[in-house]
């Protein structure tokens, strides 16, 4: 965790009753799913985290619920679209095909 990184646009997408945001950040020009510039981010009692889902193209965090389980899109070197879920109380991430 850290400070927020330079970025050329932030997207705030989802927020807890903890206060926990999530969303997606680019941190180079051009910004697009088809370019390594799209991450996901946690921001946790003023500490930045950044991800990126493991062999993903484009990471976006849109939803986090109260326990903290973190719920978003990613696109593969293929192009396809998918879904994943990361739950905070477990080591484990999830991944759906949202073909």
């Amino acid at each position: 965790m850290g400070r927020f990184p330079r970025r050329y646009r932030h997207y705030r997408l989802g927020i807890n009753p903890r206060g926990d945001i999530v969303g997606s950040y680019c941190d180079g020009l051009p910004c697009g799913a088809s370019l390594n510039t799209n991450h996901g981010f946690l921001l946790n009692e003023g500490d930045f985290a950044s991800f990126d889902f493991p062999g993903a193209r484009f990471t976006r965090a849109f939803s986090i619920n109260p326990r903290g389980d973190i719920a978003g899109t990613y696109q593969d070197f293929n192009g396809r679209k998918h879904g994943f879920l990361i739950r905070r109380d477990k080591d484990e991430v999830g991944d759906g095909n949202n073909d």
